[in-house]
């Protein structure tokens, strides 16, 4: 009786183990400012910036990994624009509000993504943007995790 609980609950721990291996398996990202494939560098520190706070967000990421290379990666994301305006509410006054918008890429796929600091002084600058953005792209990660998967992007390629 003993051995057959012990056995039972040695099949058990295993299925955990592999259940969990593969809900742990981070999913390879590569991070870009507009320099393409051509070689050319961005100009702009801004968008250089903006990818510095994306990167910072993402470092201890449970769904994703940076990668050093677009070789290694399943996903690009692409800094395309960071802008700040002002916003005049009656309660709240003048406030600036820093936006920022990226492009992923998997294979052949492409959206966007746009983000916008909090107001009333709260959350507010580009770092802010950069984790609203960083969330939803976890999120659509998430979402299409089985798809992004190494051996499906190999299969569509």
């Amino acid at each position: 009786m003993r051995k057959s609980v012990f056995v039972g609950g040695m099949l058990a721990a295993v299925l955990l183990v592999a259940s969990t291996s593969h809900a742990q398996e981070r999913v390879p990202v590569y991070l870009q400012n507009g320099a393409g494939a051509d070689g050319f560098t961005d100009p702009s520190k801004a968008r250089t910036d903006s990818l510095k706070d994306l990167a910072k967000q993402l470092r201890d990421s449970k769904v994703v990994r940076i990668t050093d290379t677009p070789a290694e990666s399943v996903v690009t994301l692409e800094v395309l624009a960071r802008e700040t305006h002002r916003d005049v509410t009656l309660m709240w006054g003048a406030q600036n509000k820093s936006g920022l918008t990226v492009r992923l890429t998997a294979g052949d796929y492409t959206t966007e993504f746009s983000a916008e600091s909090g107001s009333h002084g709260l959350l507010t600058g580009y770092g802010d943007a950069a984790k609203k953005i960083v969330k939803q792209f976890e999120s659509w990660v998430k979402a299409n995790h089985d798809r992004l998967s190494a051996s499906a992007l190999a299969a569509q390629r």
